[in-house]
């Protein structure tokens, strides 16, 4: 369980990621205030791509994007694809293309993508590293997790992300609301190396967890430290 709680929150304390619906936030503190991006997909390492070159198409290529976020075009070369959205991707290509075509219209079509990979701890009935092969939701990462067990407390969720900016963000969401059908807003899609929280009491418990999973396994846990307090605000303890 300690080795789970390590890969997946190294990856969430060292990976940047967006987010989709702005529900009401909590006080933040110290993280850094929860922030709404479009919906819109946004390319990932090791996605497949189809580029196509509507009026050239011996030009046209499959592609994986490689770890370092690029393709690579067998006539231009190198392209940064990763957190672009395929619509921007294609157009950047047709400037680059412009140069050599009188009609260089692109379309990039996503083939295969890959899985998003996040945490779920707390009350579920197999706290861990969740795989997600399709765009899902927090409940829906929950429930891939072995559901909520009775102990749950449902309005505090705590959800911890990264921003573009690779700074970590926190709120909580309402599941109960979700469940009951009253708010489907506080079900946000959940991103690449979120970590999902589902507290069993109040923001103690959080805090329990937090020191248990982070603080006390984290090898640079003595220069990076979370706490919260009962307003969910955040301290950075040097």
């Amino acid at each position: 369980m300690y080795r789970i709680a390590i890969s997946a929150l190294f990856l969430l304390l060292t990976a940047a990621c967006g987010t989709g619906i702005d529900p009401v936030e909590q006080p933040s503190g110290r993280f850094e205030k929860w922030q709404a991006s479009p919906d819109e997909y946004r390319l990932q390492p090791a996605d497949e791509l189809d580029v196509r070159l509507v009026y050239n198409p011996e030009f046209s290529d499959r592609v994986v994007v490689g770890p370092d976020g690029r393709i690579h075009l067998s006539v231009i070369g190198a392209v940064v694809a990763a957190g672009k959205t395929p619509g921007e991707l294609a157009r950047e290509i047709e400037d680059l293309f412009a140069k050599e075509l009188r009609r260089p219209d692109v379309v990039v079509v996503p083939r295969a993508y890959y899985s998003q990979v996040v945490f779920v701890g707390g009350e579920v009935g197999r706290p861990g590293v969740v795989t997600l092969t399709a765009p899902s939701s927090i409940l829906q990462a929950v429930i891939a997790a072995g559901g909520l067990l009775p102990t749950a407390r449902l309005d505090e969720v705590v959800v911890l992300r990264r921003t573009k900016d690779n700074k970590p963000m926190m709120r909580t969401i309402n599941l109960r609301q979700v469940l009951e059908g009253r708010s489907m807003d506080e079900d946000l899609p959940v991103r690449r190396y979120d970590v999902v929280y589902v507290p069993r009491s109040h923001i103690s418990e959080v805090n329990l967890w937090i020191d248990q999973h982070i603080n006390q396994v984290l090898p640079f846990s003595r220069s990076f430290n979370y706490t919260l307090n009962r307003d969910l605000g955040p301290i950075n303890v040097p």
